[in-house]
């Protein structure tokens, strides 16, 4: 598996045959075969993201970058995390590792939460109100939800398993500063990780390496799912499908 190293701009050959140190376990590989934004580029040249109606374009754009920076910081704190375990130097790699692990918390926790809304819808509150003109004849309570057919490119199954994901340690990031204020917090006020390399933690919260390889996993391939859906030609404005009859 290639992971591209983006401090240098050269290749990193993760080799998953090699001997780990039981104590100290490396975080496990996300595989894939290239960027979202490979693809993306394609799709958007040619006009088949015509298809998606509405915002679905931009929901396309968005998440393809949020999914690839999410992968491309994992693989920055896997390879500094390799580095800091061989060398033993916490000090040289410890908070070069910290920001890439916020940078890629912050990245999947937005696609988990713009997923969740284009299901779920948007909940209306005055604050929203007085912001969104649009929003001036809702009630305030309400559930708002858009017409948007960017969903409808994925199987049921896979938006069924990426449903499930949330990402509880990202609240904590963002509101240690009151944690510190109303006497609620331990030692670190940022993100760490444990001794045997398994788990980043953060005052009470904790996520797994291996859980968030296998969100960051499940969302390329849901990206990649809803790409593969989208259409392969497209004739004076008519889309055609190679998975549809």
């Amino acid at each position: 598996m290639v992971a591209y190293h983006k401090t240098n701009a050269r290749k990193i050959m993760f080799d998953k045959s090699s001997k780990e140190n039981p104590s100290q376990n490396k975080p496990p590989l996300v595989y894939r075969d290239s960027p979202l934004l490979n693809r993306l580029i394609v799709i958007t040249l040619i006009g088949f993201d015509e298809a998606l109606n509405e915002i679905g374009p931009q929901y396309l754009r968005l998440l393809c970058r949020l999914t690839d920076k999410a992968f491309d910081d994992y693989y920055e704190a896997k390879y500094l995390i390799e580095k800091e375990i061989n060398t033993g130097d916490k000090l040289e790699y410890r908070f070069k590792i910290i920001g890439c692990l916020e940078d890629c918390i912050y990245s999947i926790n937005r696609a988990i939460r713009i997923i969740n809304i284009l299901i779920e819808g948007k909940n209306i509150t005055k604050k929203l109100m007085d912001t969104y003109p649009r929003l001036k004849n809702e009630k305030i309570g309400s559930v708002f939800k858009i017409k948007c057919n960017f969903l409808n490119f994925a199987n049921p199954k896979t938006l069924e398993n990426i449903k499930r994901h949330r990402i509880f340690i990202r609240n904590r990031i963002e509101h240690i500063d009151e944690d510190v204020y109303f006497s609620n917090s331990k030692f670190p006020v940022f993100l760490d990780i444990d001794e045997k390399y398994e788990k980043i933690f953060l005052n009470k919260q904790e996520l797994k390496f291996q859980d968030l390889a296998s969100i960051i996993k499940d969302y390329h391939e849901f990206m990649l799912e809803i790409i593969n859906n989208m259409p392969k030609k497209n004739e004076n404005g008519i889309f055609h499908y190679e998975n549809k009859k």
